[in-house]
């Protein structure tokens, strides 16, 4: 007879051998997996450690030049508000000067850029200044044929220069512009060129 307790024990003994069997093969697949995911991880926490970095060196690359921007910004606009000062107290100036003084100035102008046959308008304030006995004089000085126009342009001070084929504006607005813009570009240029 066969003994049934020996066939159950042995059943029993080949069944826990088989579920160790299966037990280790798959602790050891589990092992393997966790393995190749621990070795994923890493590699994923290596390219974000690296993309962090890079990243945070371009935003504090990028913070910089913002920085620099900004400061070059506050220095153009102080530098500005001083250039518009100096221009505003450079028109009165030069508004406020003598009679003879601010003559002598529109002199030089026209003699500079002056061509005979020119027609000279002056600034409707300087109606005083500037007059016909004035411009006669300065005519027979430069030996150039000068006119005065009866009109006036709209500008604060400074004269037109007109003739058939131009019309120079020497206007005081016109010179002050003109040099504001030279300075500004200057300044932009000392700014940036650092």
């Amino acid at each position: 007879m066969v003994d049934s307790k020996f066939f159950v024990e042995h059943i029993d003994a080949n069944a826990n051998t088989a579920a160790q069997a299966i037990r280790d093969a798959s602790t050891l697949e589990e092992r393997e997996k966790f393995a190749r995911l621990e070795k994923e991880l890493a590699e994923l926490e290596a390219q974000n450690a690296k993309k962090a970095q890079i990243d945070a060196t371009q935003i504090a690359s990028a913070g910089h030049a913002k920085a620099k921007l900004d400061a070059a910004n506050v220095i153009l606009s102080a530098k500005k508000q001083a250039l518009d000062a100096a221009i505003s107290a450079a028109r009165e100036r030069i508004l406020n000067r003598t009679d003879n003084v601010y003559s002598e100035w529109i002199g030089k102008l026209i003699a500079a850029h002056a061509q005979s046959g020119d027609t000279v308008v002056a600034a409707k304030a300087d109606t005083k200044r500037i007059t016909r006995s004035f411009i006669e004089k300065l005519s027979a000085k430069l030996k150039i044929s000068l006119s005065l126009s009866d009109k006036t342009h709209r500008g604060v001070g400074g004269i037109l220069l007109q003739n058939s084929g131009y019309d120079k504006n020497l206007s005081l607005d016109a010179l002050l512009e003109s040099l504001q813009e030279e300075f500004e570009s200057d300044i932009l240029q000392m700014l940036f060129a650092k």
